[in-house]
């Protein structure tokens, strides 16, 4: 069966074709954008039918995955990070096979890491081959949760845990937008900060741990501004950006971890830290994940493994048509 796939970001558009059955998925293409070239879905959709070697029409399933919450239909999203809204069901006749779906981006993250958290080889740990690399050991225990977050131009969140028969089951989540916790003098400092730059009182997770994010807290040390990929080009002159924002990564994963109760392990995944591993490798990640006065026993047994295979999310929404087609 043929299955049209699409991870759309707030930067990137991301397009791949597979091969799907019950035993195996094979990717047969893929293609990129960015997301500001499109005005609305309308042109997403021209573009797939212009320029993509599996038209919808000729697809089984077509499974989408977007920055956002999906309405419960399954069919209309409006992402926080793209300024048009999306709503399939004008589009349904161009679908051939079983139509399409969309999904969380974050829920085809996880899908993505399903198969990991299968296979007993990579519970002690997978090689950078497949895709996911370790970063902090631990001992997952094989029948709890586990969480799979990371910095974009968002916060995205999900998680996976088993049903009563043992089967793995991918669920979405907004915890990028639970309100930032401040804890320390720094952090109101930050806090206040944050609040006068973007015009809000109400400071969430995903406007310090994100693209954007890495930004503000760069001009709150310093009072430059530069981009997200100016700073994290050169990191080596950015210590204490670095520093800061890798401990407020640490403990946003401390925070839903802990929310979960996910003793299966983390995954990190997403742009920011895929392409500058340095962030949950520095220290401070470490810091901020484990320095728990009451839970940094607990927190030492989680492991932390980062996602860094380019099209994750692409694969995420192949296993999760896999799972729909050949149920």
């Amino acid at each position: 069966m043929k299955v049209l796939a699409m991870d759309l970001g707030g930067t990137y558009c991301r397009l791949g074709s597979f091969d799907v059955n019950s035993s195996d998925i094979q990717i047969l293409d893929v293609a990129e954008f960015h997301t500001a070239k499109f005005q609305n879905f309308e042109e997403v959709l021209k573009e797939i039918e212009r320029e993509f070697s599996l038209q919808p029409e000729n697809a089984d399933l077509s499974v989408f995955a977007l920055a956002g919450p999906i309405s419960a239909d399954g069919l209309g999203c409006n992402p926080p990070n793209i300024p048009w809204n999306i709503d399939l069901k004008p589009s349904m006749s161009r679908f051939g096979g079983k139509g399409a779906i969309l999904i969380n981006d974050f829920l085809a993250q996880a899908w993505f890491c399903v198969r990991f958290i299968g296979d007993v080889r990579n519970i002690a740990g997978v090689s950078n081959q497949d895709g996911i690399v370790p970063v902090l050991s631990g001992q997952p225990r094989s029948s709890a949760a586990s969480v799979v977050l990371g910095a974009g131009t968002g916060l995205g969140t999900a998680f996976i845990v088993r049903d009563r028969q043992g089967h793995l089951l991918a669920c979405p989540a907004e915890g990028g937008h639970g309100n930032f916790a401040a804890s320390t003098k720094d952090d109101f400092k930050l806090q206040n900060f944050v609040c006068e730059q973007l015009k809000t009182e109400d400071v969430i997770w995903e406007h310090l741990v994100s693209g954007p994010g890495l930004a503000l807290i760069h001009k709150y040390l310093t009072g430059k501004t530069l981009t997200p990929k100016q700073i994290a080009s050169d990191f080596s002159s950015h210590q204490d950006t670095l520093e800061w924002f890798a401990r407020l990564y640490g403990r946003v994963v401390r925070n839903y971890t802990l929310s979960i109760l996910a003793l299966g392990g983390v995954y990190i995944a997403a742009g920011v830290a895929a392409k500058n591993p340095e962030i949950v490798k520095h220290p401070a990640f470490e810091e901020g994940f484990r320095g728990s006065r009451e839970y940094r026993e607990l927190l030492t047994q989680v492991p932390v493994w980062l996602v860094d295979h380019p099209e994750s999310g692409l694969w995420g929404c192949a296993y999760c048509a896999q799972s729909l087609l050949c149920a």
